[in-house]
């Protein structure tokens, strides 16, 4: 409750609750695709027109079966324009199919003054909505 849909496309889905955003992609990798990788590049490659990127190591998460191999990864950047700066904080998780690389990527970003424990909850009903469709297929 409280999001609404801002844009949806081939495999994508861009949600907001006014605060944060939340990107649901699915994307076709390769089966052996290390999924801590792919979440530290794709957040590379979210902060390119950013400034001080500070990246955490990806962690491995158990995504309680064997058909899918998981990660979660962080990072906060520096977003300015014409009325100032803002420090956002990037949260992902990374999980690829072992049997096909069908990947799922769930992400999230938010400023300063966001009750994240309410934003955990959110992520993590929409993330688990896109992990049983893919660990079903």
């Amino acid at each position: 409750s409280g999001w609404e849909v801002q844009k949806t496309g081939n495999g994508v889905a861009q949600l907001s609750n006014g605060q944060a955003v939340f990107l649901g992609q699915v994307i076709q990798a390769e089966a052996a695709t290390n999924p801590g990788q792919l979440c530290d590049a794709w957040h590379r490659k979210v902060a390119e027109d950013t400034s001080n990127g500070k990246f955490t190591d990806p962690k491995s998460v158990d995504l309680g079966t064997q058909k899918l191999k998981g990660a979660t990864c962080q990072a906060q950047v520096t977003v300015s324009n014409g009325q100032g700066s803002a420090t956002i904080v990037l949260f992902s998780l990374v999980s690829v199919r072992a049997t096909d690389g069908v990947t799922v990527i769930g992400s999230t970003s938010f400023g300063e003054g966001q009750d994240t424990e309410q934003l955990s909850n959110d992520f993590t009903a929409m993330v688990n909505s896109m992990l049983q469709g893919q660990a079903r297929g």
